[in-house]
């Protein structure tokens, strides 16, 4: 046992360490400190050093007085160290990275009920003097994951909604909700004994998959107002794959459309940004499985790739965002709307702008 975690099982704790007469009695004298270190730690240094590794932990440990009449004490609960099932490091570097990076992918329930486990992992890292513990504690923030391409912070989430909607989905109980969805009207909808199905992270706006009397629906969770948890058992489909459906649905892609071959002619990107043909987005990535680079152009500079897709707000928000790289060839109704889009911008930017 090292001497951090030794010391942190002997001292007692003080919640109010500003309360120096219970903090005095409740402390302990140095020499009852080391005396009782000595029998648990092999190869104890010195008094003296061992002042030093207290002094230095001065956001787990405090004392009252000075020299002998000193009592030390802890200032934070670390009762969590001196169980017999131990952290290790490995575990305690997964588990803070979980607690920064699951806020919204673990029920909120369940990362409630990991608090302790958090607080163990960090105290963990900061108490284990290895290297690999201490290379551990600055893992957090060597990694970090980008939500989305794009600029925009998504909408913030009610703590207590997340908390009632991951709650009914992870005990399979119906909900009741109010809802505002961003219309002019500002209408607002109520549902009753929807059944949670799934939770769809797009690029931090969170969906509700449930079922209505309608059918299957999404609710976005910042649009939510209220959510009543029901003792009802949610109403069962058989069968029901969460990804499967997402999948043949294209309720990821946003208002989808039926399947169409699209086809792309793409070109390098000119000035200030610019970047190769070869360097291109789509050579990289792929709008779907079946994307297939079927025809280069004799010069190198451009190449015609196709894929079987369902057309949809978050494709053309993809395609518009690439305008001056790629043009759609096909399908020809697809071509004539992004025709008449460029037609409307080139009006636009023609006209004079007055600052």
């Amino acid at each position: 046992m090292i001497i951090r975690e030794a010391l942190l099982n002997i001292l007692p704790y003080v919640a109010d360490p500003e309360d120096t007469a219970d903090a005095a009695a409740k402390g302990m004298r140095f020499g009852d400190v080391y005396r009782q270190l000595s029998a648990r730690v092999d190869g104890l240094p010195t008094r003296r050093s061992v002042r030093r590794i207290m002094d230095a932990m001065s956001d787990y440990i405090d004392h009252v007085g000075n020299t002998n009449a000193a009592r030390w004490f802890k200032v934070r609960d670390t009762v969590m160290l001196g169980c017999e099932w131990r952290m290790n490091v490995n575990t305690a570097i997964a588990l803070t990275t979980l607690e920064r990076m699951a806020t919204h992918h673990l029920p909120g329930a369940v990362f409630a009920g990991l608090a302790p486990r958090f607080a163990e992992a960090r105290a963990t890292l900061e108490l284990n003097g290895s290297e690999h513990a201490q290379k551990g504690k600055t893992w957090d923030a060597k990694i970090m994951r980008i939500a989305s391409a794009r600029p925009l912070i998504p909408p913030p989430i009610d703590d207590a909604i997340y908390n009632s909607v991951t709650d009914a989905l992870m005990r399979d109980r119906q909900i009741d909700l109010r809802y505002e969805p961003k219309k002019t009207d500002g209408k607002v909808s109520t549902y009753s004994k929807l059944s949670p199905l799934g939770l769809l992270d797009d690029a931090g706006v969170f969906y509700l998959v449930a079922q209505s009397k309608d059918g299957i629906r999404l609710f976005r969770l910042d649009r939510m107002t209220a959510v009543k948890v029901r003792d009802d058992s949610s109403a069962a489909i058989p069968g029901f794959d969460l990804k499967a459906f997402v999948a043949s649905s294209g309720l990821a892609g946003f208002k989808s459309e039926p399947e169409v071959v699209l086809k792309l002619r793409v070109h390098a990107r000119e000035g200030q940004y610019g970047r190769t043909v070869a360097e291109h987005a789509l050579t990289q990535f792929s709008l779907h499985e079946s994307q297939r680079i079927v025809e280069w152009a004799e010069d190198g500079k451009s190449f015609v790739v196709t894929a079987t897709v369902r057309p949809s707000v978050s494709l053309r928000n993809f395609l518009h965002s690439q305008s001056d790289t790629i043009e759609v060839l096909a399908p020809a109704s697809m071509r004539a709307e992004f025709a008449e889009r460029v037609r409307l911008m080139a009006e636009r930017y023609a006209q004079q702008h007055n600052h």
